[in-house]
């Protein structure tokens, strides 16, 4: 493997590593029995939105893993598109 073809693997791995430390948020809002879905951007996973809770609603979050199971299949898809291309020839 080539500097390069490292390089590429080494920022598809960081990639990576960064959407999963700050993923997508997905809430379900609960108002008097109606249910909603809200995103709520990406956030630190050691600190994610508050869910408020009231006499009449309710938020519940969660992570939005299949957001985030897509993103890093893309990214590793295109760090292997990546290292494919710049591999050498001959070899």
């Amino acid at each position: 493997m080539s500097n390069k073809q490292l390089a590429v693997l080494w920022v598809g791995i960081g990639l990576i590593l960064l959407m999963c430390l700050f993923p997508p948020w997905l809430g379900i809002v609960n108002y008097r029995g109606i249910k909603t879905r809200e995103e709520y951007g990406y956030r630190c996973i050691f600190s994610p939105p508050p869910g408020v809770l009231t006499e009449e609603s309710s938020l519940t979050i969660y992570l939005n893993t299949s957001r985030l199971v897509v993103q890093c299949v893309a990214i590793a898809l295109l760090t292997g598109a990546g290292i494919y291309t710049l591999r050498t020839k001959g070899k």
